[in-house]
């Protein structure tokens, strides 16, 4: 039983079996025959073999619960980072500090080496391409951002498509358009995988491509595409609120009798920003400084039904689960008095008569001269279903120690 288990394990289990120590359940690590090490769960019983005192033990490989635990958890972190970045990329005025931004959250949710976003800008004699990166300490001395910039022969493919591209690094090398990148002997990093998606107007033309690479761990998966297709539309919704915010500033130098253009040019801009939240996947919602709702978005009324009437002020806290509002109540004056983000898990009653549980965060927003606070901006990510695969894992693992 010792060839099975590393030095470490092994030296554990003669110290427990020298000590007379005897669990039921146990987490080790065995060894496989190519000399790998992963996790098992022993589940053993005292018997009687051949008159003699003897173990059965049934051992479990755990490497995909503990992979499915791991992927849950990190799933949970980046509807976290997405939320923040939501607030982070709608946060800029002008074009270059939102595509910065952007390139920046990108980078950090996905967790990627390397992050560029281009944007096309048509001129009135011809059509020019400006881009914001953004990359890791391995990328500091690289000098070929253009020629990734323009996505290594397969950024036409991208735009024209008008719909995202995941390749691994081997499908990469082995498509038609790939020119290389970074691929001459004591040059640039060579490129480790490529994630592009278009950015789109509000007419549905395509306006740019957000483009990832190298990413810290494995190969880009389905859910990388899909938090930065989200990340995509939003930035491409902020950046074109911006450009027309760098509009209507334009407008507003020294042109008096632009003031009712301006106007309707912020009003129009204000409707951006609310379009851009009825947009978000996750319930997003605004309340006044006393914590009284004054706008939710379509995916609450997907979720639960109902018209602002039913909601606004404090009727919305009627459908929270009786049991979650002591610490829903708590954790909200907490943040009222340290002027904090509040979070935390909340169950509400959809309707379709079943309780979800949603993970919240809310965030004041503060007067620049008094410090007072304006108003609250969150957010609502519906997490059921990950609680309802956590159940299933503990309900497995429960049956497991009952065997």
């Amino acid at each position: 039983i010792y060839d099975i288990r590393s030095g470490e394990e092994g030296r554990r289990l003669k110290a427990e079996i020298g000590k007379g120590v005897r669990k039921d359940v146990n987490r080790r690590l065995h060894r496989s025959k190519d000399g790998t090490e992963f996790h098992v769960e022993t589940i053993s019983r005292t018997i009687q073999y051949e008159g003699q005192d003897a173990r059965f033990v049934v051992a479990l490989d755990m490497t995909a619960q503990i992979k499915a635990e791991k992927d849950v958890q990190d799933y949970l972190f980046t509807l976290e980072r997405a939320a923040d970045a939501t607030q982070a990329i709608t946060r800029h005025r002008t074009v270059e500090a939102t595509m910065q931004e952007t390139v920046d959250q990108a980078r950090a949710v996905v967790s990627v080496h390397l992050a560029v976003v281009s944007l096309t800008v048509a001129g009135a004699e011809q059509t020019r391409t400006i881009n914001a990166i953004s990359h890791s300490d391995k990328y500091a001395n690289c000098r070929d951002f253009v020629r990734f910039s323009h996505g290594c022969g397969l950024y036409g493919e991208v735009v024209e498509s008008n719909h995202p591209m995941r390749l691994t690094q081997p499908e990469l090398e082995a498509h038609p358009r790939w020119t290389g990148f970074g691929n001459d002997a004591g040059s640039d990093p060579p490129m480790r995988g490529w994630l592009a998606v278009p950015l789109t107007g509000r007419n549905g033309e395509n306006i740019g491509l957000l483009q990832l690479s190298d990413k810290y761990e494995g190969d880009f998966t389905l859910q990388d595409q899909y938090v930065t297709v989200e990340l995509a539309q939003l930035a491409s919704i902020a950046i074109e609120n911006a450009r027309l915010f760098e509009q209507v500033q334009q407008l507003n130098q020294g042109l008096e009798e632009k003031v009712a253009e301006r106007t309707a040019a912020l009003a129009r801009q204000e409707a951006l920003f609310r379009a851009l939240a009825e947009q978000a996947p996750q319930v997003v919602w605004n309340s006044d400084a006393e914590g009284h709702m004054t706008y939710v978005n379509r995916k609450w009324y997907e979720l639960m039904g109902g018209t602002p009437a039913d909601w606004m002020g404090t009727k919305w806290m009627a459908a929270i689960h009786p049991d979650d509002l002591p610490a829903l109540t708590a954790s909200w004056e907490s943040s009222r008095q340290s002027l904090q983000p509040y979070e935390g898990m909340r169950r509400v009653l959809a309707t379709d008569g079943t309780y979800h549980t949603m993970a919240y965060r809310g965030s004041p927003v503060l007067d620049e001269k008094s410090g007072e606070v304006l108003f609250w901006v969150g957010i609502d990510a519906d997490v059921t279903e990950i609680k309802a695969i956590e159940s299933a894992q503990r309900l497995s693992n429960q049956e497991l120690e009952a065997f």
